[in-house]
């Protein structure tokens, strides 16, 4: 959060929470750019479905997909992100981000920041030989990242 206010928790309700609202704002499109070099569609498309926000921003060579998933609690939102593994071949744990986070090699950051879990997905971001294809597992790291220090203020 801008203040550096933690996400409170509660049950996810009708809407969105600030917090979740966050990964479809400007802000975050801006470092996008900034992480990719290439400017993501200003007018990205997002829904509020079954406790999850997603947004999701075409660049050039494809789309990127962000979520946040509300959790009750940050105990449900450990086992919430916790089940999303092993659908996710060959994910590693991530050091940097939180105490959950993990990802793929082929461009998907998943971890757990209090009660939501955001999923940070480049899987179709590019292909062949493009740049954005090419380093997807660091770009949705890096995406993950400036999302996280929006969320704490850094």
């Amino acid at each position: 959060m801008p203040d550096g206010s933690t996400m409170a928790p509660g049950s996810p309700g009708t809407a969105p929470s600030e917090a979740a609202k966050m990964i479809c704002t400007a802000e975050t499109r801006d470092n996008m750019a900034t992480v990719l070099s290439v400017v993501p569609d200003p007018k990205p498309v997002s829904t509020w479905k079954g406790g999850t926000y997603t947004c999701t921003y075409r660049i050039p060579t494809g789309v990127i997909v962000l979520s946040v998933h509300e959790s009750a609690d940050a105990p449900a939102a450990a086992a919430y992100t916790t089940g999303l593994r092993p659908g996710l071949t060959g994910a590693k744990d991530l050091k940097g981000l939180t105490d959950i986070a993990f990802g793929t090699a082929d461009g998907v950051v998943v971890m757990q920041k209090d009660n939501d879990t955001l999923r940070v997905d480049l899987t179709r971001a590019g292909s062949g030989s493009d740049r954005v294809h090419t380093k997807r597992a660091d770009y949705a790291y890096g995406i993950a990242a400036v999302i996280l220090g929006c969320w704490t203020g850094d």
